[in-house]
């Protein structure tokens, strides 16, 4: 493996008396796109929770590596935009936040600068001065995670960015996704209950089962498609 983006080692996560996580290890690489797959309450999310930092371990430890001046980054199932800000307005808004402000120093023209390069890289340089209202399913997904990567996180996390919208239009962000990790080279984990998804666009896929105690790592270029499906269908 290359430089390592995340190393997660013996992580443990109980809450409200109840394992959620036990004992995990593994690391993630600069550059990786990995997705994270499992059954409905396996702990998923709590594992994307603490990568980025928002829950506490119970035991073991999560170290985010890189140079980036942000550590992660989240992008939520809902895009979570603000109506009343425009597509630019809404990408710039992390910004907004002191910590992450401060350690940029960037003057109103230059975020301006940075936010409208994002979107022209993003393929959406057109949408920069639409309201949200205007924006198709799609659109908004794609501005949700640009607001989440303009501030250049060792981690860029993707919680299931693309469950609620149709079946062509997830096609579609698919290939947009992983097109955009790759040009940018991003380091990206997506949770997905979509064992399709995850074996088309990442480069690794992690199937966490045993109610949070087991990773099992496939490496979607060694296998079939369809015989990697299987194989994941059958461990979830």
């Amino acid at each position: 493996m290359g430089n390592l983006a995340a190393k997660v080692s013996g992580l443990s996560v109980t809450r409200g008396g109840n394992q959620i996580l036990s004992d995990l290890s593994f690391e993630i690489s600069q550059g990786e796109l990995v997705a994270l797959v499992g059954s409905s309450g396996a702990g998923k999310s709590t594992l994307l929770q603490a990568l980025a930092g928002l829950i506490s371990p119970t035991a073991g430890s999560v170290e985010i590596r890189g140079n980036g001046k942000v550590d992660t980054a989240l992008a939520f199932q809902d895009s979570v935009l603000l109506p009343w800000l425009s597509v630019q307005q809404n990408v710039e808004f992390g910004f907004e936040f002191h910590a992450i402000a401060s350690s940029y120093s960037l003057s109103k023209k230059e975020l301006n600068a940075k936010s409208a390069e994002l979107l022209s890289r993003f393929g959406i340089a057109e949408l920069a001065e639409r309201k949200v209202s205007e924006l198709s399913g799609g659109q908004a997904q794609r501005v949700g995670i640009a607001r989440a990567a303009i501030v250049e996180p060792n981690l860029l996390l993707l919680d299931e960015p693309f469950s609620a919208v149709d079946a062509v239009t997830r096609k579609s962000l698919q290939r947009w996704i992983k097109s955009v990790v790759s040009e940018l080279s991003l380091t990206a984990v997506l949770v997905t209950h979509d064992i399709e998804e995850a074996v088309s666009i990442a480069s690794r896929v992690l199937v966490l089962k045993n109610s949070g105690s087991e990773l099992i790592e496939y490496h979607p270029d060694q296998y079939d498609s369809s015989d990697l499906k299987q194989q994941i269908t059958f461990q979830i």
